[in-house]
């Protein structure tokens, strides 16, 4: 471990070390920083959808029902059109950029082979 632990002229392990260290730490701090912040909109996300369920749980139960779906032979679960959320819109319109097969594919495998 001296050999490590020497900082003259010729040996700079030590300081290698402590600014190998100090780079990683770095990136953990900014890496864990974006994660939280992706995490916390994602919750956020979540608890909105929560809420608006129970917003609309409520208006089924205090709305009335009516006799025109029950003569037209739908019960009220049938007349409800489920909606998407702008969420699951964007995914399906990135889906099928994120997962096509991309052109040249052979010569992208070639460059990204050799490292460029």
């Amino acid at each position: 471990m001296n050999h490590y632990m020497l900082t003259g002229k010729e040996n700079i392990h030590a300081a290698s070390i402590l600014i190998s260290a100090g780079i990683i730490a770095g990136l953990v701090v900014v890496i864990s920083g974006m994660m939280k912040r992706g995490l916390n909109k994602d919750f956020a996300d979540i608890a909105l959808r929560k809420l608006n369920l129970k917003k609309k749980r409520k208006e089924r139960a205090s709305m009335p029902s009516t006799e025109d779906h029950e003569d037209a032979g739908l019960t009220s679960s049938q007349s409800v059109k489920p909606e998407t959320s702008a969420i699951d819109v964007a995914w399906k319109k990135i889906h099928g950029d994120v997962f096509r097969n991309p052109g040249c594919s052979e010569m992208l495998a070639c460059f990204v082979g050799a490292g460029a």
